[in-house]
């Protein structure tokens, strides 16, 4: 039988079984599989009976008649400048790889009838026989003697609880209040009480849920200006590239203005919002003072917002230091193969195998020859070339490897954070010896132990993940000191786009929080008692407000509580 005679055919029966069922008979059908599916097990054609591979599948049937298949959890949030480039057909396919389907559903005669509207399965009619199992979907293929099966298991449906008195009380004697997060507001008398807490750690690390938390962003200025005045930290380093950050600091040791090191410096994402504005004046400030608080980046990517200026002074500038050290290394052949990753970088990296093959031994060799040249005791200069040489062949590594993985790859990951990690603490140790360090980063970077998160999400967890808090902490142990950044509720998002928060569950770290009405706080996690309720499970949202399940201080040596989230608006 024909595909299209099998959906006539099916579509007949259906329409005939209805007729011969009761309407009520239907419609407690229909009730009884309302709610929300996660895929546990599949037959094949064969018979043979599969797990789930990763993203999970949920099918999602509402009681209105909808039907929803998604293959990934939801609440990751697009960048909005990246959106703006593709074309309808890109973003279609995108939409696809996380959505199976959604349309109508309706029973009848035991069967489940989908009429998807859009997804990978297009248009059309999708009909199973289908039958409860106590907790479990079982939806078998209507033809007879066919073999293939898919188990659901229901997925509860929440119930939130209130805040357990006793962790408010306690959480009351241990918040820091913050008396306000305007970064122009420096009279730092409610910061004194952190000097203590963070010690002698020479790394002090800033995270944050989300690329597009304006509330954070103010509270991280806040705070940078205070451990620059009041603690000697006189280095801030983001997450953004090495090589755009030292431009970008060059530009303001030369007297000219915050905002124009702004858009030669850090990711645009960060770059185009107003909120970003007061920090880069700051550090503009500074710079004509007997203080300067010194910019420069961790990332072997690359973070200029404007590209092409990027890929000819980044040529330039790595020849010029390769010539440096020896002539010999800055040769025609250097020169075509500096210029052409560094063009390729800076567009969607898509080469073939064999071309990949060829990138990669050439940049190896480069690499080798300029460590010879170097010596085992390079120069400042020599020493920051080798490293961007370094951070070119890494960034090639990690775009390769997504490439072939996608944006949630796990090996992409973990090149990137490695090497994050390897030029931090080489900042520390080399470039900025004996200096302090502030470090911007997401949350997701500079918590450590990640595969002990749980993420709460069927189909997506942090095991393998090696994060660049992982390869620091292991280098540096209390020498540094990491904060994350939580929120109640609010509004978030990056320049161009934003999404609503919705408030945290009241069992939660953040519904604690709220309910001790202090709405700016600090909590050190390192002065917590053995025993103490923090160190043991409990639900919290701050990597990239997912609730999720850990012992935070497990991950992070303390948090800073911003009530309500705002955006990072365009600036």
């Amino acid at each position: 039988m024909t595909p299209p005679a099998r959906r006539l055919f099916l579509l007949l029966s259906l329409l005939v079984a209805s007729a011969l069922v009761p309407r009520t008979s239907a419609q407690e059908a229909a009730a009884s599989i309302v709610g929300t599916w996660e895929r546990v097990s599949v037959r094949d054609a064969k018979g043979e009976e599969t797990l789930p591979g990763k993203p999970a599948t949920r099918l999602i049937l509402s009681a209105d008649g909808h039907f929803l298949q998604t293959t990934v959890p939801t609440g990751s949030q697009p960048d909005a400048d990246e959106l703006k480039t593709r074309s309808k057909d890109e973003l279609l396919a995108r939409l696809n790889a996380i959505t199976a389907g959604f349309g109508e559903w309706r029973v009848g005669g035991g069967l489940l009838v989908r009429e998807a509207r859009l997804g990978t399965r297009g248009q059309g009619w999708q009909t199973d026989r289908f039958s409860l199992e106590g907790d479990t979907l079982v939806l078998r293929d209507p033809v007879a003697g066919a073999r293939t099966e898919e188990r659901f298991r229901r997925v509860p449906p929440y119930v939130d609880a209130p805040p357990d008195p006793a962790r408010v009380a306690d959480l009351k004697t241990r918040l820091t209040r913050i008396r306000t997060i305007d970064p122009s507001d420096i009279d730092f008398a409610d910061l004194q009480a952190l000097k203590p807490l963070i010690g002698s750690a020479q790394v002090v690390m800033l995270g944050e849920q989300s690329h597009g938390d304006g509330a954070t962003f103010d509270a991280k200025t806040r705070l940078i200006k205070f451990l620059h005045e009041q603690m000697g930290f006189d280095v801030l380093a983001f997450e953004s590239g090495l090589y755009d950050c030292e431009v970008g600091d060059a530009i303001l040791a030369s007297g000219r203005p915050g905002q124009e090191a702004l858009g030669s410096s850090i990711f645009g994402i960060w770059g185009s919002g107003e909120r970003l504005v007061p920090l880069f004046d700051y550090l503009a400030a500074t710079a004509k003072t007997g203080n300067r608080l010194v910019l420069t980046g961790f990332d072997p990517q690359f973070s200029m917002m404007d590209q092409p200026k990027l890929t000819a002074g980044f040529a330039k500038d790595l020849l010029a230091g390769l010539a440096a050290i020896d002539p010999s290394l800055a040769d025609a052949r250097a020169r075509s193969l500096i210029t052409a990753v560094a063009e390729a970088l800076g567009k969607e990296y898509t080469p073939s195998r064999e071309q990949r093959e060829t990138t990669r031994l050439a940049l190896a060799g480069l690499l080798a020859r300029t460590k010879a040249r170097a010596g085992s005791a390079p120069s400042r200069d020599a020493d920051y070339i080798l490293r961007l040489v370094g951070n070119l062949a890494a960034y090639e590594e990690e775009q390769w490897l997504l490439s072939q993985e996608g944006f949630k790859g796990l090996n992409g990951f973990n090149v990137r954070d490695a090497r994050m990690a390897e030029n931090l603490v080489w900042l520390l140790e080399h470039r900025y010896r004996g200096r302090k360090i502030i470090v911007w980063a997401a949350s997701m970077h500079i918590a450590r132990e990640a595969p002990a998160i749980d993420t709460q999400s069927p189909g997506f967890d942090y095991n393998g993940f090696r994060t660049l808090g992982q390869g620091a902490w292991e280098a540096l142990q209390h020498r540094m000191y990491a904060v994350m950044f939580t929120a109640y509720d609010g509004t978030a998002g990056p320049p161009g786009g934003g999404w609503a928060i919705t408030p945290a569950r009241g069992d939660s770290l953040e519904g604690a929080l709220h309910a001790t009405e202090v709405p700016l706080g600090f909590v050190d996690f390192r002065s917590l008692p053995a025993g103490h309720w923090l160190r043991g499970s409990v639900p919290a949202r701050p990597l990239g407000y997912g609730p999720m399940l850990a012992a935070w201080p497990r991950h992070f040596d303390a948090l800073v509580y911003t009530e309500t989230m705002y955006p990072n608006k365009r600036r």
